[in-house]
């Protein structure tokens, strides 16, 4: 280790390319856990009722509002303040502490419109309007009253109001709503094909871009260790010069050589596996465990606790 250690000084020439090759590793990284990300925009084109747009969109609900809705159809001809609604959004999630809860909304509740700030109207909307609605919202007030329906309680077909301020969003929501907005919203199943194309063309894209990456990034380290190299075996060879001749006659020239030959590759090696897969392996791990956080930090823990 001390001979390791020591070889690491014939790098310092060559620290930029190292420097280079170590954002190579983590834009590797970060390459690698969005491409595993991707898996779940994928499913939830393929699988999921509500789409990719859907999907976001209920994201964005569920920070501003501080629960969990869905979209759900109701019964044909369910009459609800007049009004002949096939779609809402359901609660199916409220946090004890937050807004919904503060505001009176409480897990069964269906979501069926809001008031119109400007005049004051009830506006009656379906659960993909009213989830676009809420999910970007652009009125500079926060505060929104939503035209709510329990149909465990409220047997009678009247509506009540519930007045929420809605929370800004935050970061990952609003990166996701950003995304979903440059891509064209699907009018029925058969628009999904296109829409998922076009993600196993970016993941594609990605998978190309990050192998140049890890092409660049172990040309630069092994360029940069086998200059080091041949540094450390001329300054061998100066220092071998300049024994005196006892020393040969002592030593031989067998274990001369082969330190010049076997021991300085066995640490070109080391060093390649060092600023190699040390670094571009640890780095994928770590990228892939907070894309896993990020999905779900709830799985992620069972997964490490129940996991091997």
């Amino acid at each position: 280790m001390k001979y390791f250690s020591r070889s690491l000084q014939y790098l310092k020439p060559y620290r930029t390319r190292l420097a280079i090759s170590i954002v190579c590793v983590l834009f590797i990284a970060v390459l690698w856990g969005g491409g595993l990300g991707m898996m779940l925009p994928g499913m939830k084109i393929l699988t999921s009722d509500e789409g990719l747009h859907g999907w976001a969109q209920n994201t964005m609900i569920s920070d501003r509002l501080d629960g969990r809705v869905v979209r759900e159809i109701i019964p044909a001809g369910t009459d609800i303040d007049g009004q002949n609604i096939s779609l809402v959004l359901r609660v199916v999630a409220v946090d004890r502490t937050g807004r919904a809860q503060a505001g009176g909304l409480i897990v069964g509740d269906w979501l069926l419109g809001l008031v119109d700030p400007t005049d004051g109207k009830r506006e009656y909307l379906r659960g993909d309007e009213l989830s676009k609605q809420l999910a970007r919202w652009d009125y500079e007030t926060r505060r929104v009253k939503l035209i709510v329906y329990n149909p465990a309680s409220q047997a009678s077909g009247q509506s009540r109001l519930v007045p929420i301020k809605l929370h800004r969003l935050k970061r990952k929501a609003r990166l996701l709503g950003r995304l979903t907005s440059y891509i064209p919203s699907p009018q029925d199943g058969s628009g999904r094909v296109p829409m998922l194309w076009w993600l196993i063309g970016l993941v594609c894209a990605m998978t190309l871009l990050r192998n140049g990456l890890r092409f660049i990034q172990e040309y630069l380290v092994q360029t940069a260790v086998l200059r080091g190299m041949w540094d450390l075996r001329e300054h061998c060879y100066n220092s071998a010069l300049r024994q005196p001749i006892t020393f040969f006659a002592e030593h031989g020239t067998t274990d001369t050589m082969s330190r010049f030959v076997q021991d300085s590759s066995e640490l070109g090696r080391a060093q390649m596996t060092l600023f190699g897969k040390t670094l571009v392996e640890p780095a994928k791990a770590v990228a892939s465990l907070v894309g896993a956080f990020v999905i779900s930090w709830q799985m992620t823990l069972i997964a490490l606790v129940a996991g091997p």
